[in-house]
């Protein structure tokens, strides 16, 4: 396996005068990236001390926070991406539980006026330094050391952290160009993400590290019209998307050509196969492939190619089949024994191979439940229990089927329903609340927040829910019941409380607060 920071040296010196970022109409030569990646290294070295392993990194639209990043994993150490405009409470979880004691500032603003959640006793290292500066050469590093470390939602109320290796990350590069679905050196790649959610990687780090130009959105503004303009605009042929964007532009698609997009990722949400087969007229030479994994396997490790011609034959309740493992990876479905189900039968999708994180971020409880091995063959193969119920067919493509546990996919973030419940009793005054979602008119994921025996301003619930999740987290509607319905079992009985929200919804929208600007991260 070639490690990350060989491939980008590589990239460095073949591509030298090559696009690497265009932002905003401005490209940024190969040449230009390497000069800001070997100052900000410089810096980052002269200002942190040697035995910090993990370096925070407030991440936005920048030249230099792509500089950063490659600075970052060039000098030996791993990052952790943290969005400033999320709350303050939850950047201070987690830098606080990844042990960060440096962070990386590459915006404009003073370095205290944009400390927003970070402690005042981590050190705030802003980027804009002297560009002659050099830094010595790239550290080698082994397959087991850390390139950066996730967080997602967590149900006790706290992000879990998910660290991924050096050889997680290069065998993701490794599994995507074996796939037939890699970058090319001559494509314009669209970089739509927050760097905190990990289908970037793919939008950013798997282009550079192959040469290829990449194309963030620029600020502001609607993210999917921004989409649609730089993918006809900059002529791109390679867009990584979430589906959600292809359902906020299909009331356009009939004014939509894309001649030069030759491949589409989609990954992060239920692909419904309507929208594949309109989008493909859109695109006419874009190849469609429906990506799946969690953050816990790199991104992604299984993959399905839209086939038309196959239809709803390769969908499940109208969402497009996940697929099957991509090279170097491998998958089981399981029953609640750990043992493998029958084809057509519904299981838990568990992953294996060389993308699979070591391990949930200092949390060894998790871990057990998380993770098994099992032989394969001849060999003991380590797996991780994804939580997500699929079948299989005989041809060995799976779908997805629902969840395990109370998990959803927001945007293309993994959301554990428990993290929101949690802040909601907190700003309730300990009212116990109920989280549900449902797919909504537009064909995207909705949250309702139910609270038992309420008397207070809802909208004041939701406003300070706000402040301590991410836009993406939070409900777009609320709605205060006197007693939440219980089941046989002795559980709340969200079935129920699904017949109420419907029953109730005039009620349930003069309470709505806000939501996501346009249900894009």
């Amino acid at each position: 396996m070639i490690d990350v920071s060989l491939r980008i040296e590589q990239s460095f010196a073949l591509y030298h005068e090559r696009t690497a970022v265009c932002l905003g109409g401005v490209r940024h030569s190969y040449g230009d990236l390497q000069r800001r990646v070997l100052a900000i290294q410089s810096l980052l070295e002269s200002a942190s001390a040697a035995d910090e392993p993990l370096i925070g990194l407030a991440a936005n639209d920048s030249l230099d926070t792509y500089a950063a990043v490659l600075a970052i994993l060039r000098a030996g150490r791993a990052f952790v991406p943290i969005n400033l405009q999320h709350p303050a409470q939850r950047n201070a979880s987690i830098l606080g539980q990844a042990g960060v004691r440096t962070v990386l500032l590459p915006v404009a603003e003073a370095p205290e006026t944009a400390r927003g959640g970070i402690p005042p006793g981590i050190r705030l290292v802003p980027t804009q330094g002297d560009s002659s500066a050099i830094a010595g050469p790239a550290a080698l590093r082994a397959p087991g050391d850390l390139a950066y470390l996730l967080f997602t939602s967590g149900s006790t109320g706290q992000p879990k952290g998910v660290p991924i290796t050096r050889g997680n990350l290069s065998a993701f590069l490794d599994s995507l160009a074996a796939s037939g679905h890699g970058v090319a050196t001559a494509d314009r790649v669209l970089q739509m993400f927050d760097l905190t959610f990990d289908f970037s990687i793919a939008s950013y780090l798997a282009p550079l590290s192959v040469g290829a130009s990449i194309y963030p959105l620029a600020p502001g503004g609607a993210k999917f019209a921004e989409v649609y303009r730089l993918l006809e605009a900059e002529h791109l042929t390679v867009a990584p998307l979430v589906p959600s964007v292809l359902t906020y532009l299909r009331p356009y698609f009939a004014d939509i050509l894309l001649p030069d997009l030759r491949l589409t990722m989609l990954c992060g949400e239920a692909l419904f196969a309507d929208i594949a087969t309109e989008w493909m007229k859109c695109a006419p030479g874009s190849r469609i492939a429906n990506f799946y994994g969690p953050t816990e396997a790199t991104v992604f490790a299984m993959v399905y190619d839209w086939n038309p011609a196959a239809g709803h034959d390769k969908a499940f309740n109208g969402v497009v089949s996940i697929g099957r493992p991509m090279p170097l990876n491998a998958a089981v479905v399981v029953d609640a024994s750990s043992q493998p189900v029958a084809i057509g039968e519904k299981g838990e999708l568990c992953l294996g191979g060389p993308q699979v994180t070591p391990g949930y971020w200092q949390d060894p409880p998790r871990n057990a439940g998380a993770f098994f091995e099992r032989r394969d063959g001849g060999e003991i193969r380590r797996y991780y229990r994804t939580g997500d119920i699929v079948s299989a067919d005989v041809d060995g493509d799976h779908y997805f089927c629902g969840r395990v546990g109370n998990q959803v996919k927001l945007q293309g973030f993994r959301v554990e329903l428990g993290e929101i419940e949690y802040h909601a009793r907190e700003v309730a005054r300990g009212c116990e609340c109920v989280v549900l979602s449902r797919v909504n008119r537009s064909g995207g994921t909705e949250l309702s927040l139910i609270v038992e025996n309420y008397s207070g301003d809802l909208k004041a619930v939701l406003a300070a829910l706000r402040t301590r999740v991410p836009g993406y987290m939070m409900p777009a509607r609320a709605l205060s019941v006197a007693r939440l319905p219980m089941n046989s079992n002795g559980k709340i009985d969200r079935v129920a409380l699904r017949r109420t929200l419907d029953e109730h919804s005039d009620e349930v929208s003069r309470t709505s607060v806000g939501g996501t600007d346009a249900g894009i991260p």
